[in-house]
């Protein structure tokens, strides 16, 4: 919550990954800030597709 009320990081995603984490957990997460839940032991696949989905690639190529 605290990094969802500060402007500066307000629109930085932020996951919920916990060993803690149980399937009626997520809509407590979730209202709490949370932009997604995944639980532990995840495959390297779904955290991929989860900060994916979350951050979207930048269109514009990088000169550096």
């Amino acid at each position: 919550r605290a990094l969802k009320a500060d402007e500066r990081t307000r629109d930085v995603p932020v996951i919920a990954w916990s060993a803690r984490v149980f399937t009626g957990d997520a809509p407590e997460l979730l209202s709490a800030g949370f932009d997604d839940v995944l639980p532990k032991p995840s495959l390297p696949a779904d955290v991929i597709q989860a900060v994916r989905r979350l951050v979207p690639p930048d269109p514009a190529p990088r000169a550096d």
